[in-house]
């Protein structure tokens, strides 16, 4: 029996704050200073962010992606991410 993996609150809520700010992937993988692929990978919940990446995400998101959401799963309404 597999167990499904779980959206991470931070997977989700950058999810939501990239679209919220209408920011790409693209740019906020310039802006935190890593690559396309590794911001889609948080984003999708395959990886989560180092603690240094996730204060970094803290700090650019202004505290909407915060760093124990990347320890939490997310249970809001899927339609929002």
């Amino acid at each position: 029996m597999s167990k499904k993996k779980r959206l991470t609150a931070g997977a989700a809520k950058l999810r939501i704050w990239l679209v919220g700010q209408r920011v790409s992937q693209t740019a906020f993988a310039h802006l935190l200073g890593v690559s396309l692929p590794t911001v889609i990978s948080y984003t999708a919940g395959r990886t989560a962010p180092t603690p240094e990446t996730a204060l970094k995400i803290t700090n650019i998101t202004g505290f909407a992606v915060e760093t124990p959401d990347w320890l939490a799963v997310y249970t809001g309404p899927l339609s929002k991410v």
